[in-house]
């Protein structure tokens, strides 16, 4: 039906809320289903949703203006590798997503084949703690990702097989059987989260049974476990067995007395900038300040605010007249237009841009969304080009804006996280995290939609 959302809200994409991407492009294409999945893949990992809203508003918040916290923050032992690509699938921009399924499956199955790499595996052995389980166990696995299901139907069967496969017995240890499963009562239109293949495959740890050294595998063991190992990841199940395999390396480093030291300051997300708005009064009223994806009225001026934990100095890159086509908004070179004498920003200081009393930025009459892409460093940048030209309102050249996206590719790895504070609901104010080492510039985007 015309007008009507269509989804799960739990694992709904921006665009599915109504968000406008930056292509423009009002279509829903299938990079939906690729941040669909990734929330998928989150709360299996995670066991809880990523955005878990108690109402259509607060989830609509969530997906718009929240950024997930890594999986690797989340669950320690995530590989790197594969919580950034699910970082990357969860993007609220599709374009900053893989492009399609594939892309994100080669993305996840190479993050956690480097991962394997890094670990022992002793052939077969290493995986005989997975076992069969009764297909009733439940999975909590309660809504399904943003597509429609049409027509359910009842689904039939009996009890399903619960003794481990032919030689399982004789490879691993003695392990108490258990109790006999309860009859299978068939459920309507199970999830594909629900289905019998993975709900009928289930990682159980168990406790070695000494420390002592390994027996010598063949090289056919090896294969085929890694072999499984890649099979279980497209049942679901292969991501539990790469985290048990690190857990039992840790445990086996703790009892042999060694020690691993892990540096965290560079995974740790932390407090890079703080900004604002201030809207223009209207007949005298006094100035009034928002946060968040507030939208605003086509036609608004406004100044934006910034706060920086330390000195350093800032850039702004936002939507010129000639077509929304990115613009020098504050650059290295001072202009009477931004109303400050230099782009330079001081710790814990308020910098407003445009500076004075009586400079504004002003909305086209036309609604629509625009983007400002802020940049800070803690030294002057001198040697890109797009970020000294002079601040005119001509459009960044093609060759000025090939420069920015390479500039943009290169320091930005991973995007910063966004976090509304309205503890104060007079000041309310968004705050900006990222994992930037200290040498990396700082960039994040300010979203700002006007109707």
């Amino acid at each position: 039906m015309a007008g009507q959302v269509l989804g799960t809200p739990y694992y709904m994409s921006p665009e599915q809320w109504g968000e406008i991407p930056r292509d423009g492009n009002i279509e829903i294409d299938g990079r939906a289903d690729i941040y669909s999945l990734g929330l998928v893949f989150y709360e299996l990992i995670a066991g809880r949703r990523c955005y878990s809203g108690a109402t259509l508003h607060e989830l609509r918040r969530d997906h718009i203006t929240t950024s997930p916290k890594p999986l690797a923050e989340v669950v320690p032992g995530v590989p790197q590798a594969f919580s950034d690509a699910i970082q990357r699938a969860t993007a609220k921009d599709r374009a900053d997503r893989q492009s399609t399924a594939a892309q994100l499956e080669s993305e996840l199955k190479a993050s956690l084949h480097s991962a394997v790499s890094t670990f022992p595996i002793a052939g077969a052995d290493s995986l005989a703690a997975t076992i069969a389980a009764p297909v009733n166990v439940p999975t909590n696995a309660d809504v399904t990702a943003a597509t429609i299901v049409e027509n359910p139907v009842q689904t039939s069967g009996g009890s399903a097989a619960t003794s481990p496969p032919p030689g399982a017995a004789a490879s691993a240890p003695p392990i108490v059987q258990p109790p006999p499963s309860q009859p299978f009562i068939p459920t309507p239109a199970p999830s594909v989260a629900e289905s019998k293949t993975i709900a009928s495959v289930l990682t159980v740890p168990r406790a070695e049974p000494r420390v002592g050294t390994p027996t010598k595998k063949s090289k056919a063991g090896l294969i085929v476990g890694v072999a499984a190992l890649l099979l279980l990841l497209l049942v679901g199940g292969g991501i539990a067995a790469v985290f048990f395999l690190k857990s039992r390396q840790s445990t086996s480093t703790a009892a042999t007395g060694g020690s691993t030291t892990t540096n965290t300051a560079s995974t740790t997300p932390h407090e890079v900038a703080r900004y604002w708005l201030e809207l223009d009064p209207k007949s005298g009223n006094k100035p009034a300040r928002v946060a968040g994806l507030v939208p605003l009225a086509s036609g608004q001026s406004f100044r934006m605010h910034f706060v920086f934990p330390e000195d350093g100095y800032l850039y702004l890159i936002g939507p010129g007249p000639d077509g929304n086509k990115p613009t020098a908004f504050l650059t290295s070179k001072s202009s009477p237009e931004t109303g400050l004498d230099s782009n330079q920003a001081g710790s814990g200081v308020d910098l407003g841009f445009p500076g004075g009393t009586t400079n504004w930025l002003t909305l086209d009459r036309n609604p629509g969304t625009e983007y400002y892409t802020v940049i800070f460093s803690k030294t002057q940048l001198s040697s890109e080009n797009f970020l000294n030209v002079p601040v005119n309102g001509e459009a960044l050249s093609s060759s000025q804006r090939d420069e920015m996206n390479q500039f943009i590719a290169k320091y930005q790895t991973q995007k910063p996280s966004s976090e509304l504070d309205e503890s104060d609901t007079n000041a309310p104010f968004v705050r900006v995290k990222a994992t930037n080492s200290a040498d990396k510039p700082v960039i994040f985007d300010i979203k700002i939609q006007h109707n």
